[in-house]
């Protein structure tokens, strides 16, 4: 079986579209990707929101200088191997690897 493989990528306001080398284009919003980073350290912090502290308020600081994820952008895309992508954002995050998968 062929694996699916990106043919083109463009980098539109707020979306990142891929062509498929089956034909297939797919549009996906650039804050939500950025939401769903698949990295170690996204994945904690998004079950520290999750997961209550028991009985205790959980504080956090929030960094002003760290653009909303409603305003995420990718600035940069890095192929990984033949399986992958990753991003460079402009919150300066570039750890997440997101498999083909994610995308379609």
């Amino acid at each position: 079986m062929k694996t699916l493989q990106p043919t083109g990528l463009e980098l539109k306001p707020g979306q990142l579209e891929i062509r498929w080398s089956d034909g297939r284009t797919t549009q996906h919003s650039m804050a939500e990707l950025r939401r769903q980073c698949p990295c170690a350290t996204c994945r904690v912090e998004r079950d520290k929101l999750e997961t209550p502290t028991k009985g205790l308020a959980s504080l956090r600081v929030i960094q002003t200088s760290t653009p909303a994820v409603s305003e995420a952008q990718i600035l940069e895309v890095v192929p990984i191997g033949r399986y992958a992508l990753s991003f460079r954002w402009n919150d300066g995050h570039a750890t997440g690897i997101y498999a083909y998968e994610t995308f379609r």
